[in-house]
């Protein structure tokens, strides 16, 4: 029975393939998600120091709005 056994090896083969498909994929999924917990880590900073430089931007404009004020 050559043809069953060429069957079974070439099946073996397949399975060997989607096995390390697999493997790789699975590989890439945990750096994809190691990615996704570091942005979403890196976020609150980006949004706090966006707060912080517009909050001294509004400050700036009111001092100089301030300072321009004609006086007397």
């Amino acid at each position: 029975m050559p043809q069953h056994d060429d069957t079974e090896s070439e099946l073996l083969g397949w399975i060997e393939e989607l096995q390390q498909e697999v493997a790789a994929l699975r590989a890439e999924n945990g750096s994809l998600r190691q990615k996704v917990l570091v942005a979403e880590s890196v976020i609150p900073n980006y949004q706090e120091a966006l707060g912080a430089s517009q909050f001294n931007l509004w400050k700036t404009q009111a001092l100089l709005n301030i300072s321009n004020q004609p006086t007397g």
